[in-house]
């Protein structure tokens, strides 16, 4: 069975510590092909991300508002540019319902799977209700998905 990470974007890669080497320097933010152009991710979120998916062989679902507008294959190369090395298999649909709502609908029209944790700096509007926090982390800035985020989640899908 495949384990899952539905996974947010902004406030848990893009974050302020992101920022913090392009803020008052000559520095150029770099310009990417793909997704929000300008945004760069925290390189340790980045790692962080990547050694979760790397021990757990996780793949992912994106949950974020990143997916409006994108396909999953562009949502891939977003991903990849930005060094996330992982496996973008679906994203969720966007209904203007409650993000909870979307990742509950996902489950029941691709399970069964094995087990999924859901990363998102907004779980405790968009998530909880839907889900309690036993499969939810939620990251916070500065930085975003940080040790104890990795942590959590290793506890819950691993």
């Amino acid at each position: 069975m495949k384990t899952i990470i539905f996974l947010d974007i902004d406030g848990v890669l893009n974050c302020e510590k992101g920022w913090e080497s392009y803020i008052d320097t000559n520095i150029t933010l770099p310009k990417y092909k793909w997704g929000y152009t300008g945004i760069p991710f925290y390189s340790k979120a980045v790692s962080l991300l990547n050694e979760l998916v790397h021990f757990t062989q996780a793949e992912i679902v994106v949950i974020s508002t990143w997916r409006i507008g994108q396909t999953v294959e562009e949502l891939q190369m977003a991903l990849n540019e930005r060094d996330v090395r992982c496996k973008v298999i679906d994203k969720t649909e966007c209904l203007g319902i409650k993000r909870g709502e979307e990742i509950q609908l996902w489950l029941d029209n691709n399970g069964p799977i094995g087990k999924y944790v859901i990363i998102d700096d907004n779980c405790s509007y968009d998530i909880i209700g839907c889900f309690t926090w036993d499969v939810c982390v939620q990251p916070s800035e500065p930085e975003g998905f940080n040790e104890e985020c990795f942590l959590k989640a290793i506890d819950i899908i691993a």
